[in-house]
């Protein structure tokens, strides 16, 4: 690469780096971004390179290396989110830019990576479902982040008809071929629920808390968008340990939200609704942890 201009090698480098990470091959991308970092300052060598060192291990310097990223792109959603959650901030909600890169950047793998991750949400959901539902009864549903459909699937048996929202075009392009749902539609949860004439017998929202901090707008949207006499099924990863001082939430290390258990009932009380019935499981195995989580089934108060 020595004849190239050092802009045109660093990208060469970074383009070797991510393809290495893709496969996980953490140490050869770290060598790849660290080459290519030493001929420019690059946002995305300076994330990749700190990636990799969060997924080793090495996280003080992937803390300094995400705040290199973020000083070089300030407006990146995806730099900002990733920055925050090294440091330890918790904003209320994450950006739409980062959820999208995330599901886009990994649609083609997903439901392979969350069976390898042996994750639950599936069948803590139809835990809950099977214990109010009929599949005879043939309802109107939403499943808000459904992503591929993976985790929408026992709610099939009950749906007339099933609508589908996520913000990554490539988790819509995945489910699509699954034939499942009626309409689907690419856009953020909130902004379908803000723009939605339609009320539903049952919302969905499975994985979908994990990248929302402070709940309150999202349960008083889907409290509007609900029947008087329908259903909300949402699963949680469950704060064991919250800190005197949080909220009710806090963005992990991983980059998803976990929710205190307490602020689940308040949140839901706010937006008129209340807790109808719950699933503590693991949701799902994380390097080589349990991740506690909850299944949650929410109703208009009575």
């Amino acid at each position: 690469m020595s004849s190239e201009a050092p802009e045109d090698a660093a990208l060469l480098w970074e383009q070797r780096g991510i393809a290495a990470r893709d496969a996980k091959r953490y140490d050869e991308a770290m060598r790849y971004f660290r080459a290519g970092l030493a001929l420019a300052d690059r946002p995305i060598s300076w994330l990749g390179l700190a990636l990799c060192l969060a997924r080793t291990g090495q996280h003080d310097e992937a803390r300094e290396c995400f705040e290199k990223a973020r000083a070089l792109a300030p407006n990146s959603g995806v730099i900002r989110h990733l920055a925050d959650a090294a440091a330890g901030a918790n904003p209320a909600r994450m950006p739409s830019a980062y959820i999208a890169w995330l599901y886009n950047t990994n649609a083609a793998d997903f439901d392979n990576e969350m069976a390898s991750l042996a994750y639950r949400g599936p069948d803590m959901l139809r835990q809950l479902v099977t214990r109010i539902w009929q599949p005879e009864q043939k309802l109107a549903l939403l499943d808000l982040g459904c992503g591929t459909g993976f985790s929408g699937l026992p709610f099939k048996p009950y749906a007339a008809t099933m609508d589908g929202v996520d913000i990554a075009q490539r988790m819509l392009d995945q489910a699509a071929r699954g034939g499942n749902y009626t309409r689907l539609f690419c856009t953020d949860a909130h902004v379908f629920l803000q723009q939605t004439d339609q009320q539903y017998d049952g919302i969905l929202a499975a994985e979908m808390l994990n990248y929302v901090g402070d709940l309150t707008e999202l349960f008083t949207l889907m409290a509007a968008a609900l029947k008087p006499q329908g259903q909300i099924f949402v699963t949680t990863e469950r704060d064991l340990t919250p800190p005197a001082d949080a909220p009710g939430y806090r963005l992990a290390p991983s980059g998803r939200y976990q929710h205190d258990e307490n602020h689940i009932p308040v949140v839901a009380a706010q937006a008129g609704l209340m807790v109808a019935d719950r699933v503590d499981e693991p949701l799902r195995v994380e390097a080589g942890q349990l991740v506690p989580g909850t299944a949650y089934r929410l109703c208009h108060k009575t």
